[in-house]
């Protein structure tokens, strides 16, 4: 099996997690496994905490 025919990891986050805490959630995630893609599932309207967390 080739490299490109591996399954690969599409991570979806929370639509609502606590923002003091979940960056070093991810951060941990992100630097242990390789992601493919990364969604942010956000429910809020809150431009300035989308910008936060982007």
């Amino acid at each position: 099996m080739s490299a490109e025919d591996l399954p690969q990891i599409y991570l979806v986050t929370p639509e609502v997690f606590d923002i003091d805490s979940f960056p070093d959630q991810l951060a941990n995630i992100l630097d242990s496994v390789e992601i493919a893609c990364l969604r942010l599932s956000l429910t809020t309207l809150d431009e300035n905490l989308i910008a936060k967390v982007c």
